[in-house]
């Protein structure tokens, strides 16, 4: 099972996403810019 993550929408959370282990995760199109690596992740 992936890592598991939320996205917050106001005072709740709008959905739920889970990323596998050594998927990109990529926020280059927000203002972060980031691109996450999941293999530096622990696994668990």
């Amino acid at each position: 099972m992936g890592n598991r993550y939320t996205e917050p929408k106001d005072d709740s959370y709008a959905r739920e996403w889970h990323v596998n282990h050594g998927t990109d995760v990529d926020m280059t199109t927000t203002a972060l810019g980031l691109l996450v690596k999941t293999t530096h992740f622990p696994r668990g």
